[in-house]
């Protein structure tokens, strides 16, 4: 990261809040991510489930707490230990128009399902004007509104 950027970003993680600094930013614990990954899979794709859970314990007996430690390590050197990644990888190292390739959040009024078949009709319609929008997007030619 360039050194203006770099005072940029520390001028932005320097928030204070009544005369106090936030606090940093936590590193989550490895066993609660890798929980919320499997409960994830489990509601996405349940049919890698078991694959995904011997991953996970392979990861946790393997290379996990070693990166870990290496996070907290990081937590303790940097106001924020996800900073630099987050935007090199979000934002400054995209080459696609951002709002709509890295804007993370999606506001929507919530919706009420009755069964599995609304869910997936829904999700099909949103994915289709999705990629319909990309099309336009890619092609360089937006329609007069």
């Amino acid at each position: 990261m360039s050194p203006a950027l770099s005072e940029c970003t520390l001028a932005i993680w320097k928030i204070e809040i009544k005369g106090e600094p936030l606090p940093s930013l936590p590193v989550p614990q490895l066993e609660t991510t890798m929980q919320k990954y499997l409960a994830q899979v489990e509601a996405i794709c349940p049919s890698h489930l078991d694959k995904c859970k011997l991953l996970v314990k392979a990861f946790l007996a393997g290379p996990g707490p070693k990166l870990q430690q290496q996070l907290l390590e990081r937590q303790q050197t940097t106001i924020n230990w996800a900073t630099d990644w987050w935007l090199n990888d979000m934002y400054l190292e995209v080459p696609l128009a951002l709002p709509i390739n890295s804007n993370p959040g999606l506001a929507a009024r919530p919706k009420n399902f009755s069964n599995q078949r609304g869910i997936a009709s829904f999700l099909a319609r949103f994915l289709m004007e999705l990629l319909n929008y990309q099309e336009i997007l890619d092609s360089f030619i937006l329609p007069d509104s």
